[in-house]
């Protein structure tokens, strides 16, 4: 991908035009004409003001009071030149960064898509993600720290070559783009790393529509000011782009994805009017607790970033955001999916899957579905990256009475993580609810589900679907059917009927039924047994391990449609490198990979091999379950768990030999990497395994039985 570098950005000077207007019917008074020095804070900032502080704050929707105290309890927040506030957000990650940033960048997406990548493709508004470099010019920023020149921003670059974007770079760039677009995605607004030109992002005047910022991401803090990112307050909206873009500077950022998102959601939040949340006790950015903290805080540390209302101990700002953001432009994105049972969306076939988005406080999506009896599999996982959604799983019977609730599980690392369940069903219908959740206590350890909003995906395994669509035949008819002979006569069937008369006369009075009657032969059913079997139990950090799927037909019947479904293991210390079928073909969405099998004679069976990289020590596990179109008479054996332990192991060490008795060597070999292969060669190319065990132990050759020259102790194999 190249680099493209010389972009020059419209600034402009619509002279009294630079309020921020609101796309609600409520217009802030103009900003006064005022000059000040420029970069003020603090007392100083509000001395400087005087008189017209209670003018600049009804600029801001503030009393006089609000200002002052915006300033009193935070020294980020400055004034320009015209008095207008800009924040200078000065607190960084630490230098040797944490578990949760220091994974290896994976892409989701072909490397062709990087930049064309769209949250919501055809929005009125957009967040522009800007790593390819591009030339300030005419702005607030050139006035403040250039002396009115142009500052121009070179492309985000790792490897020391601005021309193009490496492999890696572009990862990194995708994982950015997956976290920004989660925070924002409650709201109607498109993130985007596509330039949609300047004309999507500049709004003309009040009632142009079609606006929005550029978040920059280039390494120039040198040239404005040593921070992570800066940013002007309450401008989103605002005719022109003077006080545009907001500025994000990687280099104080670990050049990390998770530090990179953060700043960037953090920066484009001041533009949306928001402040930051700190503390009374004196820090102006809140750190978090638990594994928790706010967006506009300082999200660095922790797992879980949100939007909040300064619900923790000590918090010195209780602003509503999602209230300021739908104030300042954005407007909430409609609802999807059915919020109640009685308009729950239904769930029609075996294998169901769909996206959806939590986007309000408490907002709940209903989804239902009919079955016949057997196992329903349900599967819910969260946005793959910086995922702001604590979710919980409900699911109720016919009669509206919930059954069971599965909540979700925060993890240190990876942060919110999804749900499974197996769920035994009769014939009937079932609802399904998914909505955001309180985790912990927002006071001390937690949050609320204020700010637990964000994206999932659903996907249902139903025993018996709505089978096939079966044609009527042409009139007359008689009591049978026969176009539906030889066809599965389990789960849900529809008798449609259609008026084929010319006249709107007649009615209907006695309706219609449908009598089904099976001819299976008797043992018609197919026993689909799946395993799951790692190269390894125990893996040594840093090596590559494998975990082979296998599933396989016992009958006594064909088995039809079978699928597997793999839930990968969690966490952003492992890595799928590659999957690979015997037969059918392979889906992946999220942390769930779908594996259709297709049809299974007697005894028949298939594999999936899957191979990992971890750069984390743990447990891991894949959760794999089978299901068919052919009634399986023993489903204990259709779920299966494979789980490997990676530990931060020593390499294996061989000594030797010793002669021993009878002409035979006798080697030691030490270390702790699990399972560890003695490999004999006699040229050093060609390799054969002669002895595997678990180190320490000794392994004993036999000269005559293997006139090998050469060994070696190997693990991760």
């Amino acid at each position: 991908m190249t680099k493209m570098f010389f972009k020059a950005g419209l600034g402009l000077l619509a002279a009294a035009c630079l309020l921020p207007a609101s796309v609600s019917a409520v217009e802030y008074p103009a900003m006064p004409a005022i000059t000040v020095a420029p970069g003020l804070r603090g007392q100083a900032a509000i001395a400087a003001l005087g008189s017209n502080l209670a003018a600049v704050a009804a600029h801001y929707g503030k009393t006089t009071n609000e200002l002052v105290a915006l300033f009193n309890r935070d020294s980020a927040v400055r004034l320009d030149r015209h008095a207008n506030l800009y924040y200078v957000c000065d607190n960084t990650p630490p230098a040797n960064g944490s578990a949760i940033t220091n994974h290896p960048a994976a892409h989701l997406f072909p490397f062709s898509q990087t930049f064309l990548l769209h949250s919501k493709p055809g929005s009125t508004k957009t967040i522009f993600l800007d790593f390819d470099g591009y030339t300030i010019s005419g702005t607030a920023w050139n006035d403040t720290y250039n002396g009115g020149a142009d500052i121009v921003a070179p492309p985000w670059d790792l490897d020391g070559n601005p021309g193009s974007f490496s492999t890696n770079e572009q990862a990194i760039i995708q994982e950015v783009w997956l976290r920004v677009a989660e925070d924002y995605a409650p709201f109607d607004v498109d993130v985007t790393t596509q330039d949609p030109g300047d004309a999507a992002m500049t709004r003309a005047d009040l009632s142009d529509q079609v606006f929005g910022t550029r978040a920059l991401i280039s390494p120039i803090s040198s040239q404005i000011v040593s921070a992570g990112g800066v940013a002007y307050l309450g401008v989103f909206n605002e005719v022109g782009n003077y006080h545009k873009p907001a500025l994000v500077f990687p280099e104080n950022l670990l050049n990390d994805e998770k530090d990179i998102g953060e700043a960037a959601s953090h920066e484009v939040g001041h533009n949306l009017s928001l402040t930051h949340q700190g503390t009374t006790t004196g820090l102006a950015y809140f750190l978090g607790h638990g594994n928790w903290a706010p967006i506009m805080g300082a999200g660095y540390y922790v797992s879980v970033s949100q939007w909040a209302k300064g619900e923790y101990l000590n918090a010195n700002n209780q602003e509503d955001e999602l209230a300021n953001i739908t104030a300042t432009g954005l407007n909430y994105r409609a609802a999807d999916f059915g919020t109640n049972i009685l308009t729950a969306t239904p769930l029609n076939g075996v294998n169901n899957f769909t996206n959806g988005i939590i986007t309000r406080t408490d907002e709940k999506d209903f989804f239902s579905f009919q079955t016949g009896a057997g196992t329903a599999f349900i599967n819910v996982l969260n946005w793959e990256r910086g995922s702001d959604l604590h979710l919980i799983l409900g699911v109720y019977d016919n009669s509206g009475t919930i059954i069971t609730n599965v909540e979700s599980v925060d993890n240190a690392v990876s942060g919110t993580r999804g749900v499974t369940l197996a769920l035994p069903v009769v014939n009937g219908k079932y609802y399904i609810s998914i909505n955001g959740k309180d985790a912990g206590n927002p006071l001390t350890n937690g949050y609320s589900s204020y700010g637990s909003l964000g994206q999932y995906s659903l996907s249902l395994t139903n025993p018996f679907g709505t089978g096939t669509v079966i044609s009527a035949p042409a009139p007359p008819w008689g009591n049978t059917l026969s176009v539906m002979n030889g066809s599965n006569p389990n789960g849900l069937w529809f008798l449609f009927i259609q008026d084929d008369r010319p006249v709107d006369t007649g009615g209907i009075t006695n309706g219609w039924s449908v009598a089904l009657t099976s001819a299976n032969p008797v043992g018609y059913a197919s026993d689909n047994q799946v395993f799951g079997s790692p190269s390894n139990s125990v893996v040594a950090l840093g090596a590559n391990w494998n975990v082979t799927m296998s599933v396989t037909n016992y009958g006594p019947s064909y088995s039809t449609n079978v699928v597997v479904t793999d839930i990968l293991p969690d966490g952003a210390g492992i890595l799928l490198l590659s999957n690979t079928p015997s037969i059918g073909s392979v889906i992946r969405i999220g942390s769930t990979m779908t594996w259709n099998v297709g049809n299974l004679t007697t005894n028949a069976g298939a594999t999936l091999k899957l191979t990992f990289a971890t750069s984390a020590t743990g447990s891991y596990s894949n959760a794999v379950f089978v299901t068919s179109a052919t009634p399986d008479p023993n489903p204990d054996d259709d779920v299966a768990v494979a789980s490997v332990t990676v530990i931060n192991a020593t390499p294996p060490v061989i000594s030797g030999p010793l002669l021993g008795t009878g002409g035979k060597f006798i080697f030691s070999v030490s270390g702790s990497g699990g399972p560890t292969v003695i490999q004999a060669s006699t040229n050093l190319v060609n390799w054969a395994n002669v002895y595997t065990n678990t180190p320490p132990f000794t392994y004993t050759n036999d000269i005559t039985s293997f006139p090998y020259r050469f060994y070696r102790a190997v693990t991760g194999l």
